[in-house]
């Protein structure tokens, strides 16, 4: 069984996020995006949302903001499927340690991105 990740957000801010670890780190096999239409509901984006987690693989739903539709979608997921974390807020660098964690199957993969997000912030 693998991860998979799925980066969500509203507008298309998840489909550049994507497309850009791309330019960084090649082909990503087991990245995929969902972005939120301008006048789409929870309801609509929940079921697009649970199309893409339909199988046996295990799922990392990465959302932009907090108790947004993509992250409301996520959660309600997440109750219904033992399958499935869900991390709120991203930058590209957690989600390029996600999958270096991923990659080594390292046990706290989903916790060292998170301290690596954090970390990663800065003021110049």
């Amino acid at each position: 069984m693998s991860t998979k990740i799925i980066v969500t957000s509203h507008g298309e801010l998840a489909k550049y996020t994507v497309k850009t670890l791309e330019l960084i780190l090649g082909d990503l096999d087991n990245v995929d995006y969902l972005c939120l239409g301008e006048n789409e509901g929870l309801e609509s984006y929940k079921k697009r949302l649970e199309d893409k987690i339909l199988d046996d693989n295990n799922y990392i739903i990465l959302a932009d903001i907090i108790g947004g539709t993509p992250s409301n979608a996520a959660y309600i997921l997440k109750q219904h499927f033992n399958n499935v974390e869900v991390i709120v807020s991203f930058n590209l660098p957690l989600i390029i340690s996600l999958l270096q964690g991923i990659a080594a199957s390292e046990d706290n993969a989903i916790e060292s991105a998170v301290d690596c997000g954090r970390e990663m912030i800065k003021t110049l």
